[in-house]
């Protein structure tokens, strides 16, 4: 695949080396997302490959080293290797200069993330938090086990919980369908649809 290809390149000349069985492994992501008409709904996705925060820093769907590419910029405490990128759970985060009220649209937005490690604590696992007060900033982030509590928000000044002991080792989506619904998945299983949320749009 051409856009594989185009990552193949910007990581390899960062000076990291790819095997082939993650070439293989990568293409077919690209094919498989293409096959199922999602690449083209894509505005940014990460495959976290390459072993190094260099390699592991490109946005898949425009593999530029630029903030307008929303390549991630790795800060804090990180462990880079070859199964993925692991934060501390302390200082650990990364931007990826993607902002909501600019980029995204207000009843059409997913968030997904694939985690190797189960998690319980303060912690959000991926996206960022706004102000929530009724009159203030849309947030886009998910949550699936916050000391037992399950919380998540697309463009929306609420904040969610209806599944409770989430196992986090898992990919999760949480997408906003509609102007009223989120749906939130666990690997394949649909595990809610919110309805009636306030909804916020903001970076």
């Amino acid at each position: 695949d051409g856009d594989a290809l185009a990552l193949f390149t910007a990581i390899e000349n960062t000076g990291a080396t790819l095997d082939e069985a993650t070439r293989i492994a990568t293409n077919n992501l690209y094919i498989g997302l293409k096959s199922a008409s999602l690449y083209d709904k894509l505005q940014a996705f990460y495959p976290i490959i390459g072993g190094t925060a260099a390699a592991h820093k490109f946005n898949g769907k425009n593999p530029a080293d630029t903030n307008a590419a929303f390549r991630l910029s790795f800060l804090g405490g990180w462990t880079h290797s070859s199964t993925g990128a692991k934060p501390d759970g302390i200082t650990g985060y990364a931007n990826t200069f993607y902002q909501v009220d600019t980029n995204g649209a207000l009843g059409d937005l997913h968030i997904s993330y694939y985690s190797r490690t189960n998690n319980s604590g303060a912690h959000i696992e991926m996206g960022a938090v706004g102000n929530t007060s009724s009159s203030g900033s849309g947030q886009l982030y998910i949550a699936p086990n916050v000391s037992g509590s399950n919380f998540r928000a697309v463009n929306t000044t609420g904040n969610y919980s209806s599944v409770s002991n989430l196992n986090t080792a898992a990919f999760f989506v949480s997408s906003r369908t509609s102007l009223s619904s989120i749906e939130f998945y666990q690997n394949a299983a649909q595990l809610i649809t919110d309805s009636g949320l306030p909804n916020s749009i903001s970076n």
